[in-house]
């Protein structure tokens, strides 16, 4: 009987998969650890001792962290060609306050980083300290790596109900959208692979619907068609986000001088 419990706890331990930050290292090492075939999504509670939500919040997230509907969420992008893979992190924000924390308005709060597009390039970023931790950092020596980074725009705040169910909704919702978001960034900058049939359809379909006017009025159509199917077949979900696309980029679009 003793063998058996000590079995079972062990298979409750091996399955927990919630990892404590104990440095910045081991938070930028993989948030910012590039892989274009089985990217990573980094889900982030942060949580503070004297916060009883953030008690209340651990048992939940954790068996999120174990949740076999993350395994089942669709594959997109045909570049990711090994899979998706998540972690879960825990930061104890009366340890890292001013260095993960900082942003943060309350406790506790869950977060998705969304993986790179492209390796970092450390070369390009600019410090993102003010001159009073730099100079704390030179006194004391501290030390400072130029990949403790993070690109905000990289970031999803998860606000709702605290239920395990809606957490499977955000996560889903924050990794399909975000393959999306890169299908659609290859067409409208022409650069799909010559073996990415989604890709090189989506872009002829861009080059047809670009010079075309009533994006809006096209939308809702596709809308109040995707409305009455059970199951959106990928081609129609491809137009409708490249006409979303070509909407937004028309928005963007700079007054001509004759207009300002």
């Amino acid at each position: 009987m003793r063998l058996i419990a000590c079995l079972a706890l062990f298979a409750t331990l091996c399955r927990a998969s919630v990892e404590i930050i104990t440095s910045l290292d081991q938070f930028y090492g993989t948030v910012n650890n590039f892989n274009a075939t089985n990217p990573r999504y980094t889900v982030v509670k942060y949580f503070t001792n004297w916060c009883s939500h953030c008690k209340k919040l651990k048992p939940v997230f954790e068996e999120l962290s174990n949740d076999p509907v993350l395994s089942e969420i669709e594959i997109i992008d045909p570049a990711v060609t090994s899979g998706i893979e998540f972690s879960f992190f825990e930061v104890d924000c009366e340890l890292f306050g001013n260095m993960l924390c900082k942003r943060l308005s309350g406790f506790p709060a869950v977060e998705v980083i969304k993986p790179l597009r492209s390796e970092l390039n450390v070369a390009n970023l600019e410090d993102p300290r003010g001159w009073i931790d730099r100079l704390l950092d030179t006194i004391t020596r501290a030390g400072y790596d130029s990949t403790w980074t993070l690109d905000v725009d990289r970031v999803v705040t998860f606000s709702g109900r605290r239920n395990l169910d809606v957490f499977e909704r955000f996560i889903e919702a924050v990794v399909v959208s975000d393959q999306w978001d890169h299908v659609l960034e290859l067409i409208t900058n022409d650069k799909c692979s010559v073996d990415d049939g989604l890709c090189k359809s989506g872009r002829e379909y861009f080059l047809k619907m670009k010079d075309e006017a009533n994006f809006e009025g096209k939308i809702a159509d596709l809308e109040h068609e995707i409305k009455t199917l059970e199951k959106v077949p990928e081609s129609l979900m491809l137009e409708y986000m490249i006409l979303n696309k070509l909407l937004e980029l028309g928005s963007e679009q700079p007054l001509e001088n004759d207009e300002l």
